[in-house]
This record gives C-alpha cells, sequence and structure tokens, in this order.
C-alpha cells in the first residue's frame, strides 16, 4: 500500500463542500434560484487550521487567567472563519448578502441563533471520511 495516499493534510488542503441543512427537517437549504446552499471549508488537517489552533494556544499560555466560555468559542469561530474559503453567492445576513472573507464569516457564524450552522461547518470541517470521499469523487 502507498502510504501517501492517505495524507491526511493534503486532502483537508483541498477542502470540502458543506452543503447547509435546515437545523429543523435536515433538508438540503436551497437559494432562491434552487441551487444548494454551501460553504467550503479545508480541513482540521490543513497547516491553516493547525496555524490557528497553535495561534490560540500560545495565546492562552500567555494569558494570566484563562479564556472564559465566550472567549472560547470566539477563538473557535475565529479559527472556523480562517478555514472558510468561499460560499453560496446568496449567503446573507440581516437580509445583507455576504462576500466570503474572515470578517463576513466570524459575523455569520457569530450571529445570534446560528449555533446550528456553526455545528455543521465545524463538523464538516472535521470529518476525514468526506474529505477523502470528496478527493476521491473529484
Amino acid at each position: 500500500m502507498d502510504y501517501s495516499s492517505l495524507n491526511l493534510e493534503k486532502m483537508a488542503e483541498s477542502g470540502i463542500c458543506v452543503k447547509i441543512k435546515c437545523p429543523l427537517t435536515g433538508k438540503q437549504l436551497k437559494a432562491n434560484d434552487g441551487t444548494d446552499l454551501f460553504i467550503n471549508v479545508l480541513g482540521t488537517d490543513s497547516k491553516l487550521w493547525k496555524a490557528e489552533i497553535a495561534r490560540i494556544k500560545r495565546e492562552s499560555a500567555a494569558r494570566e487567567t484563562p479564556p472564559n466560555e465566550d472567549e472560547i468559542k470566539a477563538e473557535s469561530i475565529r479559527a472556523l472563519a480562517a478555514i472558510t474559503t468561499g460560499w453560496h453567492s446568496e449567503t446573507a445576513l440581516d437580509g445583507k448578502k455576504l462576500s466570503c472573507n474572515q470578517a463576513n464569516a466570524i459575523r455569520l457564524y457569530s450571529a445570534d441563533g446560528l449555533d446550528w450552522l456553526l455545528q455543521q461547518i465545524s463538523r464538516a470541517a472535521g470529518d476525514r471520511q468526506s474529505l477523502f470521499f470528496a478527493q476521491k469523487e473529484s
């Protein structure tokens, strides 16, 4: 077996398209034009994710007091925003379309009542099997 075929970092760098599902029904959410809503992210084995985690650890170690729950969530959101590479052009928040960038990803993932979206993105970014099969399909 060629172990390089299981290079998780390489797979994570290719990323995955997360099709966003309704938190109530589990059905695929659709845009006004009928296309699937999605967010593209790198995997948690990517260099960028590892760098974000290293940054969080360094900053946490330098603190005099441990971070509270809200600060931990904010850092998790910041790390996920860093590995967000794209999303559907109709992605919007409070009636305003959002271009895909780190600041807007933080806004989207931090929005009140959207923890379900954050959970879907977080779960998908760490799902090695999905990343592996996404590579096989492309």
